[in-house]
């Protein structure tokens, strides 16, 4: 038997082949999250999601909370259903068309011909569901490799940062390094505390920014034996490679937040203890490392 294999990248699923198309779903007492929470339960049976839209087919109002089924109206939905594997996608398609019932209604299951959208990378968060689908919670690993505030700049309520991360495939001895970008404004009327929060987010988000670059440097390879293999993209090279140099000069290694960098004017408000700046300290590095 011949094995076939699919690349999966790290980008939003633009093939026909993966978005599929639902209707039949004819004058049911449902509401639209109802409809959505039926979809999801159906099809994720079949392999990971990248979505479920749910549109209503007419003009009708959505019935209130308070009413009874007796007297709740009729819709008619339509929907799109979006793997990230074709191969999922068809199984489901397969399964499902004619063969399952919604409120009595048999849906129908067909690929969509809706336009193609452009390749947008993943965020973090469908970057970790996506690699622990297919390669477990222990089939990768990362870490940060430098975080620095970027102070080439005259706006003072403005914080930005530099992230670089790295991220390893052991199994498959691949590893990849991505960089990231973040700004976050502050008011001026805050205290430091609105200082101290901005930076958080702003670390946080550039964090995020980096290890979405790096998982973009990759593929997976799903053979239909169920074996998946991790290779470099070939359409993604290695941002760090191309990096400014001035943004690599920027690049420092830091370990903690300065409570002298982070006060600022206002560090005489805060506590001489240093019990605050500890526990955000501690919090924003919590925050880096917990889905390393």
């Amino acid at each position: 038997m011949a094995v076939s294999a699919e690349v999966i990248s790290f980008c939003c699923p633009n093939s026909e082949r993966t978005n599929l198309y639902v209707s039949g779903i004819n004058d049911v007492a449902l509401s639209e999250t109802d409809v959505y929470g039926k979809l999801e339960k159906i099809f994720s049976a079949f392999g990971l999601l990248f979505e479920v839209q749910v549109f209503t087919g007419n003009s009708k109002q959505l019935a209130p909370l308070e009413m009874t089924a007796e007297t709740y109206p009729t819709h008619s939905y339509y929907a799109f259903v979006k793997f990230y594997s074709p191969s999922d996608a068809r199984k489901a398609k397969e399964a499902v068309h004619k063969k399952y019932l919604i409120q009595g209604k048999i849906i129908k299951v067909s690929y969509s011909t809706r336009k193609r959208q452009d390749d947008y990378p993943l965020s973090y968060s469908r970057c970790c569901l996506l690699a622990q689908r297919y390669l477990g919670f222990k089939g990768w690993s990362s870490h940060v490799i430098q975080i620095h505030e970027d102070k080439q700049h005259t706006e003072p309520t403005l914080v930005r940062f530099l992230c670089a991360t790295k991220l390893d495939f052991t199994d498959f001895d691949i590893s990849t390094q991505g960089i990231g970008l973040a700004e976050e404004r502050f008011s001026p009327a805050e205290d430091f505390r609105g200082r101290l929060e901005a930076i958080k987010k702003c670390r946080r988000l550039s964090y995020n920014r980096a290890m979405e670059n790096a998982f973009q440097q990759v593929v997976l390879v799903v053979l239909s034996s169920g074996k998946v293999c991790v290779e470099l993209s070939q359409q993604k090279p290695d941002q760090m490679i191309f990096m400014d140099e001035e943004i690599k000069n920027q690049l420092i290694q830091v370990n903690h937040v300065d409570g002298e960098e982070v006060g600022g004017e206002d560090e005489s408000e805060i506590p001489k203890d240093g019990s605050l700046l500890d526990a955000m300290n501690e919090e924003l590095l919590y925050d880096l490392m917990v889905d390393s």
